[in-house]
């Protein structure tokens, strides 16, 4: 397999390499997690590192969710630009 650059890459897939990453270190640490002892000193951290992981990931995707959204809009208020002086894509909206 070819090793994309950052500067060879489009904006999705560079995007996309810090989410991909952020699920393998999770799918990791939840199998750490399985196969550590309860009693092990480090597995309320191993725990702790897991819940902070998986927050995490939950706020990646909700704003990866949000940038998508806010693209179709771009699409779509480019394309009926002619027809309306309003902006669509406004800080204040969201798409529902």
């Amino acid at each position: 397999m070819i090793r994309q650059t950052p500067q060879s890459m489009g904006i999705t897939e560079v995007l996309a390499s810090p989410s991909s990453a952020h699920s393998r270190y999770k799918m990791l640490l939840h199998d750490l997690l399985e196969n550590t002892w309860l009693d092990h000193m480090d597995y309320q951290d191993i725990s702790t590192a897991l819940d902070s992981h998986s927050s995490r990931a939950d706020e990646m995707n909700e704003r990866k969710r949000q940038y998508e959204n806010h693209e179709k809009v771009l699409l779509i208020q480019n394309r009926i630009i002619g027809q309306y002086k309003t902006l669509l894509v406004q800080p204040h909206r969201k798409v529902v």
